[in-house]
């Protein structure tokens, strides 16, 4: 058994049911944030196989310590007061997996108060069906913007002359290899700068995102089409 289970019949035992309600709660938030922090080395873990704890806090929806305390509860429900166990079933609904909650319940705790608890559930889902509807909302305009500026990025061209110029050296483009930045300017390839880590190399490459003569990083600073 692991050992957050043996402190949950510790506590049930002496009749601190709240107290172990919050101990639940407490652990939960602090394994959640450490696995959250320490997810890339949760995951080289995973690829070797390595044993790991048997709470998946990172990935948890719902708190599965409470999971534990309820059957905790239920083993010793002789010894314990209905309404403590009553109160935190209504006040964790939303951190509860419902279904799995209520097909443990023994039929003498649904018919007590289930309707307060279905109802906190019911309030509980309709929240996250909201906050659900707004990011789906806010993640389709941002969508829009996206497509809005590609669709001017690439309906956009530039016409190159006999007397179209570089914009850095001034001489003809002619027929060289150029590069057009968001700004519509034109730049020999030749021209660009050298990407700063390349420098080192023989085959030194060029930085496409920034104008020689302005030294506009234009990745950095994106243009407003």
């Amino acid at each position: 058994m692991g050992e957050h289970k043996k402190a949950l019949k510790v506590l049930c035992e002496h009749k601190n049911f709240v107290i172990a309600a919050n101990y639940c709660e407490q652990v939960f938030k602090e394994e959640k944030a450490k696995a959250l922090k320490s997810n890339n080395a949760l995951n080289a873990l995973k690829k070797k196989k390595v044993n790991q704890s048997e709470y998946d806090f990172g990935n948890a929806l719902y708190n599965p310590l409470f999971r534990d305390l309820i059957e905790v509860f239920l083993e010793r429900k002789e010894n314990q007061e209905d309404s403590d166990f009553l109160n935190f079933l209504n006040a964790r609904a939303g951190e509860l997996n419902a279904f799995e909650t209520l097909r443990n319940l023994p039929d003498e705790i649904k018919s007590m108060n289930s309707q307060q608890f279905l109802l906190s559930i019911i309030k509980f889902s309709q929240h996250q069906l909201k906050q659900s509807q707004t990011k789906e909302g806010l993640a389709y305009n941002s969508l829009l913007k996206s497509m809005d500026r590609h669709a001017k990025a690439t309906s956009r061209a530039v016409k190159v002359e006999n007397g179209t110029l570089c914009t850095y050296c001034q001489q003809p483009i002619s027929t060289s290899v150029f590069v057009v930045f968001p700004n519509l300017q034109i730049v020999h390839y030749k021209c660009l700068r050298n990407k700063e880590e390349s420098k080192t190399k023989d085959l030194k490459e060029k930085d496409l995102s920034v104008h020689p003569r302005s030294n506009i990083d234009f990745k950095q600073n994106p243009w407003d089409l």
